[in-house]
């Protein structure tokens, strides 16, 4: 069963997060509907602050601000006695409003999922 808007429909406002420009949609993505390769993770927002990003992570379902799409995975730590994983964002420091909305296969031309050896059928 899949859930949220297809990828491919959408236009994301670019950010650059933790120095690597990302995608952000305010929209549930259907997993479903991103190309191999491309990384969804949920960001939450400040209590206080619906517009400051505070934390990535797997799951989320309390201050979800929103979908983060890449092309390169990001680390998320363990949460102690919880199969959620999460990382902190300083909105000052680690995330930048780029200012400009793409669609995901822009997004792509661009910056291309990154093929690993055991992804290529070249490769023997």
């Amino acid at each position: 069963m899949s859930y949220g808007k297809n990828a491919k429909d959408l236009r994301f406002q670019t950010v650059t997060v933790f120095g690597t420009p990302m995608l952000f949609t305010e929209s549930y993505v259907d997993p479903e509907s991103l190309p191999k390769g491309v990384y969804q993770y949920l960001v939450r927002h400040h209590s206080e602050d619906l517009e400051k990003p505070v934390q990535i992570t797997d799951w989320a379902v309390v201050n979800r601000m929103g979908s983060l799409l890449t092309t390169e995975a990001i680390a998320l730590d363990n949460v102690p006695g919880s199969y959620v994983k999460k990382r902190s964002v300083d909105a000052e420091k680690d995330w930048e409003w780029n200012g400009y909305f793409v669609k995901l296969h822009e997004y792509l031309e661009r910056y291309p999922v990154q093929r690993t050896a055991a992804d290529r059928s070249d490769v023997r």
